[in-house]
Formats: C-alpha cells, structure tokens, sequence
C-alpha cells in the first residue's frame, strides 16, 4: 500500500470515529464545498429481514443492492402501476480540488497531500452497466415503522432507532495500483418533519474510505414496495391515519425524491465539505 492510500485509510478510520459520536449538520450559513455529486440516477433494491410493519416502530435490518430495472413495484399512493422501475446509473461527478495533485498544499517537508488527487485524476465515478463490475452493496438496521401517518403509534427513542449502516459504492475507475476505487459511506436514515410525503427518507452520514474521506453525504430517497404479494403485505397500511398495523414489507424500491428543500427538483446525492 502505497504512503498515499495508508494515509487516506488512517483519515477514513478517524471519520468512522467521529460518526459514532453525532452528525453535526453544518450550519444553515455555513459555506459547502460539494466534492462528489452522484446526481439522481441512483436506484436501490432493498430486502428486509425483518420485515418493515405499519405498527410500532421494530426491530428491522435491510440489505441493498443496485436496482436492475426488472422487479415492478406498487405505488405507496394507492395506485398499482406495475410499470418496470428505473435501472441503477450512479455516476458521480468529482470535484477538481480532489482529481489532480497541487503541490503548493504538500508540507513543508515536501510531503505529498493525500487529499489532492484521490480519484487517480479521474474527475467522474460510474458504476457503468450492470453487468459491469460496478456495485452497491451495504446494510443497515435499526427500529421503525413506514407509518408516518398515525400519530398514536410509538415512534419515539427507545422504541424507535435510526436504521444505520455502510452502504459501498465500487466504482468502474482504477486508482493507480490498479485497484477498483470504491466510497464507503456510514449512513443514517431517518424523515423530515417539514416533509409531509410519508414515503421519503433522509440520509445523512460520513465518507469513511475513498475519495472525500471525511465529507457529510446527505440524499433524500423516496421507497415503494416492490412488485412481490407474497412478500410485501398491506401495503397501504403504511399511510393509514387509523389503527392498520398490518403492512409487512420486506423487499423495497428505493429512488431519489424532492425533498423539503425549496424548489421541486428531486435531491442530488452528495458529498460536502465546509469550505
């Protein structure tokens, strides 16, 4: 391992450290530098076991992976299109800051900067088609429920806990020893008061390997149940205002959404730095 990658490792694991004490969200005034932009084209295929109710919030653990446009989905509106979801395109766009090596920022002992060019030059990411070696893996778990809806159930700490985990992104690019670049990312999901859209899920979190170690990502995503009867039950129940408890979701679309954010643009998923 080259000086370069031991000390992007080192940064990535005092990243994962800090993410385990808070997210510190920047300031509302607080200038952002915005190193990767993954845009909108990202779509995940998420099993859950345990399934995900309508009821008190529960125990419930999630894997993903990309979506390959296949599997058909259910519409949380009430509306069964059984239209093919969207196929998986991640592609982020890299910020020049990290693509090339400047050495007016190396020490004063002429020590090469890690953080320059951590993308091997390459100023976009792609995952490529989905036969490629291009990948979205991860996990995550914690306790919830897809009712937003029902102010009697119990959505609070501690029965309620954010779900939370890795996802990795594995890219198409090749860092210069000629190993697939690839993003770990510590997440936290969770929903946002000022969004009435009881479908939509924050995610906030930390770079904690690859290039923009140490950034804040942040996305909204928008999740419908997957076209699978003997998987996802009562659907519905998930925007009931009354006592329906019934939903069991175990297999999930997840795709990007307009979040409470002014404007009617669907979220870029990001990774930012104060600048």
């Amino acid at each position: 391992m080259s000086i370069k990658s031991k000390l992007i490792a080192g940064a990535g694991t005092l990243a994962l450290v800090a993410s385990g004490m808070a997210f510190a969200a920047p300031a509302a005034n607080a200038a952002t530098q915005t190193l990767l932009n993954c845009g909108t084209s990202t779509r995940i295929f998420a099993s859950l076991n345990p399934t995900l109710g309508s009821g008190d919030a529960r125990y419930v653990k999630t894997s993903v992976k990309r979506n390959d446009g296949a599997v058909n989905h259910l519409s949380l509106t009430g509306a069964e299109d059984f239209g093919a979801s969207t196929s998986d395109a991640t592609s982020c766009a890299v910020d020049a800051g990290i693509t090339t090596t400047n050495t007016a920022t190396n020490s004063a002992s002429g020590k090469d900067n890690p953080f320059d060019n951590q993308t091997n030059g390459q100023s976009t990411l792609s995952m490529g088609a989905l036969t490629s070696i291009g990948k979205i893996s991860g996990t995550s778990a914690g306790s919830a429920s897809c009712n937003r809806s029902d102010v009697t159930l119990n959505g609070d700490y501690p029965v309620a806990y954010p779900l939370q985990g890795k996802i990795i992104y594995k890219y198409t690019q090749f860092d210069a020893l000629a190993k697939q670049i690839q993003n770990q990312f510590y997440v936290r999901l969770g929903a946002d008061a000022a969004d009435p859209d009881i479908t939509h899920i924050t995610l906030d979190g930390i770079v904690i390997k690859g290039p923009g170690v140490g950034g804040d990502v942040s996305a909204t995503f928008a999740f419908g149940a997957s076209y699978a009867p003997t998987k996802n039950l009562n659907l519905l129940d998930c925007t009931a205002t009354t006592a329906a408890q019934n939903a069991s979701l175990a297999s999930l679309i997840i795709s990007p959404a307009d979040g409470s954010d002014v404007g009617t643009v669907l979220d870029d998923f990001v990774v930012t730095i104060p600048a």
